[in-house]
């Protein structure tokens, strides 16, 4: 913060200019997970019973700093790019989605899986088990992408974007709601639109067989 003496006798402040990081270039990269990592993921999910990740270093520390920047840390940025260390990963929560809403894991305890469009087909069919269709304006898994159940006079609307966030919006005759909003989980998922929706929407499907 500078303090400028006007010419006309009064002080004003100004903000000093903040530094500037390097972009990065935040798509998803095909990478080789450690396996203990993995280990090491799903064991913290099953003691907090909670959903569990593996992010990418560079873009947490990015998120980390962003917010309150300085030189140094700049500096020290630029030298971590020049170096390559940026192929280092760790666990996380939903948590780690708050700074950058858009960001990507590279594994989770929902899907079990690695690879960004393994993960996503699982995903998808998924939500074909429990009655979702497509819409037919999808253009593919880099975009946003809606589904649909309609049940007589109410229907389900579910948007799912490329790093597996979902909302699913209820809507009757009366009223529209969303009633999940967050990373994909499936037996949350089936079980609040369920409890909207009752036997209409449960119809012959059975828990056993929408989890395999």
């Amino acid at each position: 913060m500078k303090i400028i003496m006007n010419p006309d006798g009064t002080i004003s402040f100004e903000e000093d200019e903040k530094p500037q990081l390097e972009p990065i270039d935040f798509n998803y990269k095909d990478s080789d997970i450690d396996q203990s990592l993995i280990e090491e993921c799903e064991r913290l999910s099953k003691e907090h019973n909670k959903t569990y990740f593996i992010f990418d270093d560079m873009i947490s520390n990015r998120i980390e700093v962003n917010n309150n920047i300085t030189t140094e840390m700049a500096r020290n940025e630029k030298l971590n790019l020049l170096l390559g260390e940026e192929d280092s990963y760790h666990i996380g929560t939903e948590d780690d989605f708050r700074g950058l809403p858009s960001r990507f894991s590279y594994y989770d305890t929902q899907t079990k899986l690695i690879g960004r469009y393994t993960r996503y087909d699982f995903v998808t069919k998924y939500l074909g088990k429990i009655g979702f269709t497509p819409s037919i304006t999808n253009v593919g898994p880099e975009y946003e992408q809606s589904y649909l159940i309609e049940l007589n006079d109410e229907k389900f609307i579910c948007r799912l974007q490329p790093n597996l966030h979902i909302k699913v919006i209820y809507q009757n005759s009366d009223y529209m709601k969303t009633v999940f909003e967050g990373f994909f989980k499936k037996k949350e998922i089936f079980e609040i639109m369920k409890s909207v929706a009752g036997t209409s929407f449960a119809r012959d499907l059975k828990l056993s067989q929408i989890l395999e």
